[in-house]
């Protein structure tokens, strides 16, 4: 049980830090987009 505890434990942080990743690089293609639409 411990040791699907641990799998489980580390499944849930990779998926936060996936998710934390994918965020941070949506924000940022969405300002450079509204960077570039500003210097149009």
């Amino acid at each position: 049980m411990d040791c699907l505890l641990v799998v489980c434990i580390l499944k849930v942080t990779f998926c936060l830090h996936f998710l934390d990743i994918t965020g941070k690089s949506i924000v940022g293609n969405n300002k450079t987009i509204s960077g570039e639409s500003d210097r149009l």
